[in-house]
């Protein structure tokens, strides 16, 4: 997640940076469509079809990061795994960065795969084995294709900022201190092995994969978090968000299809089973810290929308704590 300073619309903004690819004058009101999290999302047409414009602040993310994550999704592309292309711009560049009276910007532009999300969508045990099927093909891809030759940040890495920005902060008790070192250790106890081991997604989740109804195909988009990592965190991750967004009563034959999608698809889910309670406690942890850097600015009179979300953040991150240290 982005700052909170940076969750307001500015279609000014996404206007000034869209100026460096072609677009359709009149598709400007699809700005109203906007989404922001880890990205600024802007719908627009060129020439009658759907693209989206995506931004995001330098201070947040840098040229190289997004270099890599569109190299991820370009060596998918090229072996058969359907990610939405990516769209050069009028200077034949596929990253923008610009100037702007906000500061320094990075713009992509990707081509629109379809019109609803898994989220969105009455999930059936067919899509939900074409989910489980696409997750292990990009796994394939990530252990035969791509190797170390992405440079991206490991779940190491992420220890490492964890464990530094605790040292940094007295808030933390010893207990959650306590927690995140015996949680590392017992990652690096795991073999990092070719099958277990490589580049992942890391939000392989219902809103992240597109339903083509047209062509029944399901696309991956947002591989903003992709990191060096064990492919069973990915699948934890699949199934966190089936259970959280799929009704009780069709989370189990959902579940099922999924596994039986992956599995048939030759995806390796020893690591997922022996691990999934520590690939969880890795993901609340990451998720706590990312969100306790979203709201460590704050400013007087903040909008009521942003005291709202402050609120419900800080909630969670105090359940988090609370769980961690009990």
């Amino acid at each position: 997640m982005l700052k909170l300073k940076y969750l307001f619309d500015n279609s000014e903004l996404a206007l000034m940076l869209l100026k460096n690819w072609n677009y359709d004058d009149e598709s400007l009101g699809l700005f109203k469509y906007f989404r922001i999290s880890s990205n600024a999302i802007y719908p627009f047409k060129s020439q009658g079809k759907v693209y989206f414009l995506r931004f995001v602040p330098e201070s947040e993310k840098n040229v190289e990061s997004i270099s890599q994550e569109l190299k991820f999704i370009e060596i998918s592309s090229e072996n058969g795994f359907n990610v939405p292309k990516v769209v050069e711009s009028k200077l034949g560049n596929f990253i923008e960065t610009k100037n702007t009276p906000w500061g320094t910007y990075h713009a992509v532009v990707f081509e629109s795969a379809g019109d609803e999300t898994l989220e969105s969508v009455q999930i059936t045990e067919e899509i939900a084995y074409q989910y489980g099927k696409s997750l292990a093909d990009l796994h394939q891809i990530s252990q035969k294709k791509i190797q170390s030759n992405i440079k991206r940040e490991s779940i190491y890495d992420i220890f490492d900022l964890v464990e530094a920005r605790i040292a940094n902060d007295a808030t933390h008790s010893s207990a959650f201190l306590n927690h995140v070192k015996q949680l590392r250790a017992e990652f690096e106890k795991m073999e990092r092995m070719d099958h277990s081991f490589g580049l992942i997604h890391y939000d392989y989740e219902l809103d992240n994969i597109i339903y083509d109804i047209k062509t029944q195909k399901l696309f991956a988009i947002d591989f903003d978090d992709c990191m060096y990592g064990f492919y069973g965190q990915d699948v934890e991750r699949a199934i966190n968000s089936i259970e959280s967004e799929i009704e009780d009563q069709l989370q189990e034959s959902i579940k099922e299809s999924f596994i039986k999608g992956y599995r048939d698809a030759d995806g390796n889910l020893e690591t997922y089973y022996k691990n999934r309670a520590l690939f969880k406690a890795f993901a609340d942890m990451y998720s706590y810290f990312r969100m306790k850097a979203s709201l460590e600015e704050k400013w007087d009179n903040e909008p009521v929308w942003m005291d709202n979300l402050r609120s419900r953040l800080s909630e969670r991150m105090r359940m988090y704590i609370a769980k961690v240290e009990s």
